[in-house]
C-alpha cells in the first residue's frame, strides 16, 4: 500500500468529520468531529465516529490534525484521547476551544500549535497548515506529502477577499501548492448547489447596523457560538448604537472569553456588561446575545422564549435575530420556538429578512475556483450528503477541471496503487456511536434501536416469583386495557407451568422463552412490539 484514505466519518453526511491518512509506516487522524442527533434519536445529544477501526493502527498512529475549532470537527476529540495518546496539532484558538473541553473530561492532552505555512515531520509524512476562510478565525487546509503522493484537506473553506478577521484569500499560495503537483484534494461540497461565490462575511455589517437601528425594544441575538466574527460586528454595531451587550449561555460566555483571549474577539469599552447591569437599562439600550440558534431545548434562547428563566424572560415588543442557517431536522424546534416568541408579542428577524447571514462554505463558482488554482488529478467531495457530492463530482468531469472526481462515503477507503493511476476501494466494517451528556454515556447502533422501540412501543416488565403464583406485569409508555391484561397474565402464567417442566433449574432459559412468548402475545394481538424484560425470582421452580 503506497497512500490510503479512509473516510471515518464526513463523506456522505455534514457533519462527524474525521479521516484517517496512511502509508506503510504512518497513520494520521484529521479532524474528529461530532454531528448533532435530530429527534430520531432519543435521548441522543451528538453522534462521533467509531474508534475501533483505529485499534489495529495504534502503532502507526503519529498525529492528530485538526482543521479549525467547530465541534463538527473537535467534539469528539475527547473520546478519541481517552483511547490513543497521540500528540494534537492545530492553530492556537482552536487548541483553546479544545483545551476547554478536555478540561471537561479531565484530560490534558499533548497540544501543539503550529505555525501557518511552515512544514513539520510526522511519521513520514510531511504537514503543513495552510490558510482557508470560514465562519472561524485560523481554518486551515492541511497538505500531507509522503511517498511521492501529495494530499490537500480542504473541508471547510469558503473564499473570502474581505474577511473580518484574518487575510483575504491567498490565491497565490494555493496555485503556487498546485504547481508542485497535486495528486488529490478532499474538498468542501456543502454549497455546491448555491449558484456563484459566497458573500463575504464583512458584507453584514451594515445590515446588522439597518436592522438593529429600527429595532425600539429588546434585542436578543443569536448565531452558533463559535462565530466570533459575527459576534464581533454585533459588538461594533451595538457600540455605534449605544446599546450595551450581554452574553448568555454557556457555550457564548466561553467561546466569546476564548475569543476574546486569543485577540480576535476585543470588548468595546463600556460595552459588554453583566446581566444583573443590565435591569435598569431602557429597552432600546440593551442586547443580549444568546446561545440557541437552532432552537434546542435546553439552550439559553429556549429557556428565555419559554419563560423557563426567572431573571430573563421574553416579553411584549422584544426582538429575536437570528443569525444563522437551519440545520436539516431542526425545523420543527425553530419553527416552534419562533412562534412561542410571537405568542408574548414579540418579533422574530431571520434569514428570510436577507442580508445577516453568510455562508462559511465555498459557493458554486468558489468550489470550481478552488478546484482550477491546485489543478490536482483527483478531486474527492466531503462534508457534505450524497447528492452534494455527486454535484461536485459532475462540475469536475463537466468543466475537466481534474482527471477524475471520486464518490468516497462514510465506512469506505481509498487506496491509491504507487503507478498513481489506480484507486481500489474497500469497505470498512464501522458504526456510529451515540452520546448522551448526562452522565456522559456512550452507545451502540443496537442499543440505540431499543431506545427507540422504547419511545414508539413502550416497555413491558414480568415478574415472576414461582411457578404457583400469578406473574405481576408492569407497562411504562402505555396502558393495558383490562382484558388485555388478565389475558396476558393468563397466557404467561400457564405457559411457565409447561416449560418449568422442560426447563428444571434454568432461570435465565426460562426467563428468555417467557420474553419470547411475551414477544408473540403482543405482536399477534395489538400488533405492538414492546420491549420486553422478564425477570424469574425466588426459589421455587424445581
Amino acid at each position: 500500500m503506497s497512500f490510503a484514505v479512509t473516510f471515518l466519518g464526513g463523506a456522505g453526511v455534514i457533519g462527524m468529520n474525521m479521516y484517517l491518512y496512511e502509508s506503510s509506516d504512518t497513520a494520521l487522524i484529521v479532524d474528529c468531529g461530532v454531528m448533532f442527533a435530530d429527534y430520531s434519536c432519543p435521548g441522543v445529544d451528538y453522534i462521533i465516529p467509531d474508534f475501533r477501526y483505529l485499534y489495529k493502527k495504534r502503532e502507526k498512529l503519529k498525529a492528530l490534525l485538526l482543521s479549525h475549532g467547530h465541534e463538527d470537527h473537535i467534539g469528539g476529540v475527547p473520546y478519541l484521547l481517552k483511547d490513543f495518546n497521540i500528540p494534537v496539532y492545530s492553530g492556537e484558538l482552536t487548541l483553546k476551544f479544545l483545551k476547554a473541553k478536555l478540561g471537561e473530561h479531565k484530560i490534558k492532552g499533548d497540544l501543539n500549535t503550529i505555525t501557518p505555512g511552515d512544514s513539520f515531520k510526522a511519521g513520514d509524512f510531511t504537514v503543513s497548515f495552510n490558510p482557508v476562510n470560514h465562519s472561524i478565525p485560523e481554518t486551515y487546509s492541511i497538505l500531507l506529502n509522503s511517498n511521492d503522493f501529495s494530499f490537500l484537506h480542504c473541508s471547510d473553506f469558503k473564499i473570502d477577499n474581505t474577511p473580518v478577521s484574518g487575510e483575504p484569500f491567498n490565491r497565490q499560495l494555493y496555485k503556487k501548492l498546485g504547481s508542485k503537483g497535486i495528486d488529490g484534494v478532499l474538498i468542501d461540497s456543502t454549497n455546491v448547489f448555491e449558484k456563484g461565490k459566497t458573500v463575504s462575511e464583512s458584507s453584514l455589517k451594515n445590515n446588522l447596523l439597518e436592522i438593529f437601528r429600527g429595532i425600539k425594544g429588546r434585542i436578543f441575538f443569536t448565531t452558533f457560538s463559535s462565530n466570533i466574527d459575527r459576534i464581533k460586528q454585533v459588538l461594533e454595531v451595538c457600540r455605534q448604537l449605544d446599546r450595551k451587550v450581554v452574553f448568555e449561555g454557556r457555550s457564548i460566555l466561553k467561546n466569546t472569553l476564548l475569543g476574546n483571549e486569543a485577540g480576535y474577539l476585543p470588548f468595546p469599552e463600556d460595552t459588554v456588561i453583566k446581566l444583573s447591569e443590565s435591569k435598569d437599562l431602557p429597552d432600546n439600550k440593551i442586547c443580549y446575545i444568546v446561545s440557541g440558534c437552532q432552537g434546542e431545548a435546553g439552550s439559553s434562547l429556549f429557556k428565555i422564549v419559554s419563560r423557563e428563566r426567572k431573571k430573563l424572560q421574553i416579553q411584549e415588543g422584544d426582538t429575536v435575530v437570528i443569525s444563522s442557517r437551519v440545520i436539516p431536522g431542526n425545523e420543527k424546534n425553530l419553527n416552534a420556538l419562533m412562534n412561542q416568541v410571537a405568542f408574548y408579542g414579540g418579533y422574530v428577524v431571520d434569514m428570510d429578512e436577507g442580508g445577516i447571514h453568510a455562508s462559511g462554505h465555498a459557493g458554486r463558482e468558489d468550489i470550481k475556483e478552488f478546484i482550477s488554482l491546485v489543478r490536482p488529478k483527483k478531486v474527492i467531495p466531503v462534508h457534505g450528503e450524497f447528492r452534494h457530492q455527486k454535484a461536485v463530482c459532475k462540475m469536475v468531469r463537466e468543466d475537466n477541471l481534474a482527471e477524475g472526481c471520486i464518490f468516497a462515503i462514510t465506512g469506505e477507503k481509498l487506496v491509491f496503487s504507487g503507478n498513481k493511476k489506480d484507486v481500489f476501494t474497500e469497505e470498512v466494517n464501522i458504526e456510529k456511536r451515540y452520546v448522551d451528556t448526562r452522565g456522559d454515556f456512550l452507545f451502540s447502533e443496537e442499543q440505540l434501536k431499543e431506545r427507540r422501540q422504547m419511545a414508539r412501543d413502550g416497555v413491558v416488565i414480568i415478574n415472576a416469583y414461582s411457578v404457583n403464583e400469578k406473574v405481576d406485569i408492569d407497562t411504562t409508555g402505555f396502558v393495558l386495557s383490562n382484558n388485555s391484561f388478565f389475558r396476558l397474565r393468563k397466557f404467561l402464567s400457564e405457559n411457565l407451568i409447561l416449560l418449568n417442566d422442560v426447563i428444571k433449574d434454568d432461570k435465565n432459559k426460562l426467563a428468555e422463552m417467557a420474553m419470547k412468548l411475551t414477544k408473540t402475545f403482543f405482536k399477534k394481538n395489538m400488533d405492538r412490539r414492546p420491549v420486553i424484560k422478564v425477570f424469574i425470582r425466588g426459589e421455587k421452580w424445581n
